[in-house]
């Protein structure tokens, strides 16, 4: 929500993290980083049919941290 800036993901099962919707929040910024708890699939998911750069969804590998910012109709990897 709009409390979080930084959020570090441990699953213990497949994960879906859900965007807001980007035309509430432009310029905000999450930075959301994968820890190394391995064997789960962790999805970052942009709202309806917005976007994260190109793709309506990211994967998050092992360890991997994405910066994202809404323009106000979009989210972009920064």
């Amino acid at each position: 929500d709009n409390s979080h800036y930084t959020v570090i993901c441990s699953a213990t099962a497949n994960m879906t993290i859900n965007l807001p919707d980007a035309t509430t929040c432009r310029g905000r910024i999450y930075i959301i980083k994968r820890d190394n708890t391995a064997g789960f699939y962790m999805t970052i998911q942009a709202f309806g049919s917005q976007t994260i750069d190109i793709s309506n969804t990211q994967s998050l590998g092992l360890l991997q941290v994405y910066r994202l910012q809404s323009d106000g109709s979009n989210w972009w990897i920064i």
